[in-house]
Parts: C-alpha cells; structure tokens; sequence
C-alpha cells in the first residue's frame, strides 16, 4: 500500500517537474557545459593537479570513454529502475 502511494507521488512529481521546468533543466545544463568547455580549454585548464613531474594516468581519450560509458551504464540502471516501478 505505501509502495503504491510512493509511486504515485513520485511519478505526479517526476511529470509535473519535467513538463513545468523541463525548460529550466536544458538552460541550466547548457550553462554548465559552457563552463566545463570553457574551464577546460580556458586558463584553468593548464592548472597540474599532481606534483611537477606528474603525468595523467590515461589519455584524454581514453578517459573520456570510460566517463561516457560509465554514465551510459547508469543511465540504463536508473531507466530500469524507473520502469520497474512505475505503475501503469
């Protein structure tokens, strides 16, 4: 029964945060991506994290696969988690 109330709750709030804000949501997004774009090949982007003579552990390629693979594969766990408890 609180399950059931759950869900419902939770779907009402997931549909009205994404039908009335979806707009906000996409503008906040685009803002951090120029951030990051701009933190990244701007000044900032130079800064070593490590001590002088460190190197990165992975290149910039190979890093940034692994990052998108890894949001892919949570994007799927949180898509079936989301379906299994929608109430339909």
């Amino acid at each position: 029964m609180l399950n059931n109330s759950f869900t419902i709750a939770a779907n009402a709030v997931f549909s009205f945060l994404t039908n009335d804000f979806g707009w906000l949501y996409l503008i906040c997004m685009l803002v951090f991506l120029v951030f990051d774009v701009y933190v990244a090949f701007g000044r900032f982007g130079k800064i070593r994290l490590g001590g002088n003579d460190s190197r990165p552990e992975y290149k910039n390629l190979t890093w940034f696969y692994s990052r998108k693979g890894q949001h892919s594969i949570r994007r799927q766990v949180k898509s079936i988690t989301f379906l299994n408890c929608e109430v339909g």
